[in-house]
């Protein structure tokens, strides 16, 4: 199914603009689904302390993204997906990267894990090691382990 869809086709299923583009994407793994009432605010403060701007963030506009929300910076539009569990992080990915996004952040709650930290740490890895699911999809990767991008 999904390498049959294309963007025209996501556009019209989710009643987007038919010039709707996704420029980026911000993925919030969380286990807390209600706290995305909090990160919101915080995320809107954030961005317009960065780009000395007024930065507005909605509810995208189809039920079907309920989880997701849409703001603006300048002429781009950004996606930041507050949700838990791979498998709809990997469906927003999908449909996201369809409509044009090139850079994908994701962001969880690994703090707490380990002594001396304590969740909300940002912790940038080296490499993650993967041996099951998606991980598998990078065949190159023969030892388990995929590393970040260090240009994003």
């Amino acid at each position: 199914m999904y390498t049959t869809l294309t963007a025209d086709d996501f556009r019209g299923h989710l009643h987007l603009p038919s010039n709707y583009v996704v420029d980026g994407l911000l993925l919030c793994g969380t286990w807390d689904i209600e706290s995305e009432t909090h990160k919101v605010p915080l995320l809107q403060k954030a961005l317009a302390s960065h780009f000395q701007t007024t930065i507005t963030i909605s509810r995208l506009p189809d039920r079907i993204l309920a989880h997701g929300y849409e703001f603006h910076v300048d002429t781009k539009c950004y996606w930041f997906i507050p949700v838990m569990g791979t498998a709809i992080m990997s469906q927003y990915a999908h449909i996201a990267c369809t409509l044009g996004a090139k850079k994908v952040v994701l962001m969880g709650v690994a703090g707490g894990l380990a002594k001396g930290m304590k969740s909300g740490d940002f912790i940038i890895p080296s490499a993650t090691r993967g041996n099951e699911s998606a991980a598998l999809y990078q065949r190159d990767a023969v030892d388990s382990l995929f590393y970040p991008d260090k240009d994003l």
